[in-house]
Parts: structure tokens; C-alpha cells; sequence
């Protein structure tokens, strides 16, 4: 887990190490087990690069709330989420990226998620996440 000063800032580490396993914005479903990339809140596409506090990418603006996930060089699934101004990288024990993000997806008992909201893994103690 990595602290940034913004979630911009988060974002921006975490598209960097998408880009370095191959994957592009808005690519891919790790759910169906392709790696890819995507936000979680809606907004992609939306507004201008220009505005203040806005986050883009490669000259397209972005939300920078997202998820996604690769198999590494060692057949490994790695998931990655920004969670407000925390950038996280998970990695599994086998190469199923669907399954390591649906654990990552996972709730504590004690909490209901909202529509949007984030990924489980960054409700916490360790996390204070803010919404967009």
C-alpha cells in the first residue's frame, strides 16, 4: 500500500504500473478474467483535462477511482485499486485475476455498500477514504 498526497497522485502511480504490465485505460474485464483496467465510480470520459483538479491520461480525463488487474511475468494475478489518495497492489497465489478481484471486492461483515462505492479492501482502519 502507498500514500500520495492526492488521489490524482494515486492514480497516476497506478496507471504508470498499468501501462508497464500492458494495459491501457478502459481495457479489458477482470471480472471475466481478461486483465484490464476501469473505473468505479462513472465519469470517464467526462469534462475537460483542463479543469482544476481533474486527472488525465495521455490527454483523456479519467476518474481517478479505479481498479484492474494483470498476470504478472511470474504467473502471478495482481490486482491494483486507488482508493482515494492510497494506491494498492495486491497479489494472489495463482494466476485467476477474476477470483483475487472479487476477494479484493469483498466487504467486511459489519459494513453494506453503497452504489457506488469502493472496493471492500479499502474500508478499513489502515484506509480513510473519502468519496470523489
Amino acid at each position: 500500500m502507498y500514500h500520495y498526497d492526492s488521489r490524482n497522485d494515486a492514480a497516476g502511480a497506478y496507471m504508470t504500473r498499468m501501462e508497464e504490465a500492458g494495459i491501457g485505460a478502459n481495457e479489458g474485464a477482470c471480472l471475466d478474467g481478461t486483465p484490464g483496467d476501469n473505473a468505479y465510480y462513472p465519469g470517464d470520459g467526462e469534462g475537460s483535462v483542463d479543469e482544476p483538479g481533474s486527472f488525465s491520461w495521455n490527454g483523456k480525463p479519467l476518474v481517478p477511482m479505479r481498479n484492474g488487474c494483470f498476470v504478472d511475468e511470474f504467473g502471478t494475478a495482481n490486482v491494483r485499486l486507488v482508493c482515494d489518495g492510497e494506491y494498492i497492489g495486491v497479489l494472489g497465489t495463482r494466476d485467476n485475476v477474476a477470483d483475487l478481484l472479487t476477494w479484493a471486492w469483498t466487504y467486511p461483515d459489519d459494513d453494506e455498500p453503497g452504489t457506488p462505492d469502493l472496493p471492500g479492501l479499502c474500508i478499513g482502519p489502515s484506509i480513510v477514504a473519502a468519496t470523489p
